[in-house]
């Protein structure tokens, strides 16, 4: 039966079994996310592996979550996993989303962030700013700072707004065009610029910033009140590099 590592008796943000980052980059992602844990409650855990045990990545970290109860008492818990890319294999990552933070991070949002924000860098090799790309979305999306539904439905909603304006301004134009034709007018009528194109701005930032990743050694602190409050009901998204 495969088996996942157990619960760590000290409940860090970052737990870097692979190996994958320094030292120095291990202590600034940690240090982070604690930070980040101490001012909003949720809780986000990288963990890096070797090997998935037969699991997939979406399986490993929902086990992750679930086993370690990462989150407190709002199931408010992430867990992103990475697997990397070796010889023989394909690299693996995935995020699993506990309970409470459902609504604020969606599949499809989990989806994106790894294809579009996670997956450019990790398939590069480049672990760490693969990890600093999704922490920074997921930390603003588990704050209420950005929704992807919100920006979807406001996109929609300012195109269909400026195709309106943009409608009454060539229907008036028409009119305008008549009146003067009618009156013997050899002017035509400038047209008066309308509202503008409006699209949403934002989009994900690609967050190299504060954040980094390293060896489970020269911590200095861990999450206040450790883990075991967090429960996951198989929310998240998985890929592959």
């Amino acid at each position: 039966m495969a088996e996942i590592p157990p619960k760590p008796s000290v409940p860090m943000a970052v737990y870097d079994y692979a190996d994958l980052f320094s030292v120095a980059q291990y202590n600034e992602l940690n240090q982070s996310l604690i930070a980040f844990s101490d001012s909003t409650s949720n809780r986000i855990v990288v963990l890096t592996v070797p090997d998935l045990e037969g699991m997939s990545s979406a399986e490993y970290a929902y086990q992750i979550g679930e086993t370690w109860g990462v989150g407190g008492s709002h199931d408010n818990g992430v867990v992103i996993l990475l697997k990397p890319r070796t010889d023989d294999s394909s690299g693996d990552v995935a995020i699993s989303v506990g309970y409470g933070l459902e609504g604020a991070i969606t599949d499809a949002a989990c989806n994106r962030i790894i294809r579009d924000e996670m997956v450019p860098y990790l398939a590069r090799g480049e672990y760490y700013e693969g990890v600093c790309a999704g922490v920074t979305v997921l930390k603003k999306m588990a704050c209420g700072e950005y929704s992807e539904a919100v920006e979807e439905d406001t996109f929609w909603s300012d195109l269909l707004t400026a195709v309106i304006v943009m409608a009454i301004i060539v229907f008036l134009l028409i009119k305008l065009a008549r009146f003067m034709g009618k009156n013997g007018g050899s002017g035509s009528g400038h047209s008066r610029g309308g509202g503008p194109w409006i699209f949403p701005g934002g989009g994900f930032g690609s967050g190299s910033g504060s954040f980094g990743g390293g060896h489970s050694g020269g911590f200095s602190g861990g999450f206040s009140g450790g883990f075991g409050g967090g429960h996951f009901g198989g929310g998240g998204a998985s890929g592959k590099f």
